[in-house]
Order: C-alpha cells, then structure tokens, then sequence
C-alpha cells in the first residue's frame, strides 16, 4: 500500500502540471482552466469524509483497489481528448478530475489506515505522510520533462501504465482486511466541533495553495516564455523542499526531554505552529505583487 500510495501521489504531481500548462498552450484561458480543477477539489473532498465509512463497510483491499483503478482511468481517459468542441472537452475533463480526487483522497485515507490499524508502529504511516509532497514534487519536475521532450498523450499512457500495474499487484498480494464493527452512518457523523473547525480550516488552506501553485502559477510562467522544464522545476523544488520539512514537525511538536527525571514537554503545540505557519504566509501575495514590477 506504501508503494501504491507514493506512485497515485507521483502521478498525481505529474498531471498538476501537465494539465494546465498544456491547455494554455491550446489558447484555452486561465479561468476556463481552473473551471476544470473544480471537480477535482469537490470530490477529494467529499471523499474525504466518506472514505472512512466505505473503508469500515467494504473492507481495505476493495477500497484500495478502487481507489487505483480510478487513478488508472483518469489517466487513459485523457487519451480520447482530441480537438473538438470545448463543452466536450471540458465536461470530459471535469469527469477525469472528479475521478482523479475521489482516487487520491480514497488511497490516502487507505493506506495509512492501513498502517495505523495493522502495523506494531505508527512510524510507516508518520514516513508515509512525510514523503508524500516529496513524491509528488518529483512527479511534477517529470511531468514538466514528459510533456516538454514526449507528448501529452505520451505522458497520460505512462502515468496509466504505472497506476495499472500497482493495481495488479494490489489484487495479488495485499491482504484483505475489515474491521470488527461496522459503525452506523449517523454514528460515523458524530464529530467533534474541533475537529470540523480544523477540516475547513485546513480545506481553506489547501484551497488558498492549490488557487495559485496548480493554475496561476504554472501559466503565469509559461506567459513568460518559461519552458515546461524550467517552471515543472520551480514548482518541484517547493514541494520537494516542503515534503522534507514536514515531518520533522511532527518530531518537534511530541519532542519530551528527559531532565533529572523529569519529563519537560516542547513548548510548541499544534495550534502555535498553524498560527505560525499561517502568518509566514502573509509575504508570498506581497512578493507576488513585486516580482511582475522586476521583471518588466
């Protein structure tokens, strides 16, 4: 499943960039584009919140392997894209993203409950998580190669081909597993006001990020005469970057040191980091408004 969950991610990376910069270069607008990742957030995020309830219910393997088989078909459907209507084409898309979020979100929620259920340590879901923006950093500077030196169809066989083949796997060798009780659906809702709290907040957050690095970004780049390679590594290098700071929070946060006997906590807790983090925010819009002037 750890292997599976890094390849969905790699693939995942590897259409984030491959997508937007490919319809710019067909003339469709920024706006029209973003229309397009619509879908995708909507569903990743309904799925997050039942793909708890469907792996309680079917069991992990079945989930598993639906989450996989719709990453597959969400890469080979881009192959019966050709240049045709936009209504079509954009409805097909849309459909593709849908798939792509109800997959992503599926395997994510999957595989790490499967380590947190069935492995001795919480450490293989901690890794898990970790590397996860690391992956998905390579996916998009790969991606950026594909489509500047193969074809966008290329890419899309490729990135299918990948995700088909750790769905043979997984229907080989993964175990099956189910948990003890069934929870009720109305049992399954009955969620703490934090914790909702803390869901839209970090939906806001990711959506603030995904508003800028998926769409604007990538096309504002390739406006400049930024070649598919060169922008695939900038946004790359971030996400690598972030993918290895990431799990030392975690470490800091549960750091207790032993003095004399006596536990002394770390005083930083989750609630001072978000605050943190979200402040250190505040530049990038502001740098974002200089750089236009700089390169003029």
């Amino acid at each position: 499943p750890g292997v599976s969950y890094w390849v969905s991610t790699f693939c995942e990376g590897a259409s984030r960039i491959i997508l937007p910069l490919y319809f710019s270069s067909l003339g469709i607008s920024s706006t029209k584009i973003a229309v397009m990742f619509l879908s995708y957030e909507l569903f990743g995020l309904l799925t997050n919140s039942l793909s708890g309830l469907l792996i309680n219910q079917y069991g992990y393997k079945r989930a598993f392997i639906l989450a996989l088989g719709l990453h597959t078909l969400a890469s080979f459907g881009y192959l019966l894209i050709f240049q045709g209507p936009m209504i079509v084409t954009a409805l097909l898309v849309n459909a593709l993203r849908a798939f792509r979020g109800i997959g992503k979100e599926l395997i994510k929620t999957t595989s790490t409950a499967y380590f947190k259920h069935l492995s001795s340590t919480h450490l293989q879901s901690h890794y898990l998580l970790g590397g996860k923006d690391s992956i998905k950093g390579l996916g998009v500077l790969c991606g950026g190669m594909v489509l500047a030196y193969l074809s966008f169809y290329t890419a899309f066989i490729w990135l299918g081909m990948m995700t088909t083949l750790c769905c043979v796997i997984a229907i080989l060798w993964v175990k099956d597993y189910h948990d003890v009780q069934h929870v009720t659906i109305h049992r399954f809702f009955r969620v703490k006001r934090r914790m909702i709290l803390l869901s839209v907040t970090r939906a806001f957050l990711y959506a603030g990020r995904d508003l800028w690095l998926v769409v604007a970004l990538p096309i504002y780049l390739s406006l400049l005469g930024w070649s598919s390679t060169k922008v695939a590594g900038i946004l790359a290098l971030g996400l690598i970057v972030f993918g290895i700071a990431q799990p030392f929070t975690g470490f800091f946060v549960k750091l207790r040191i032993r003095v004399n006997q006596r536990v002394m906590k770390s005083k930083w807790y989750y609630e001072d980091i978000l605050m943190i983090s979200s402040l250190t925010l505040i530049p990038v819009p502001l740098a974002i408004l200089y750089i236009p002037q700089t390169m003029s």
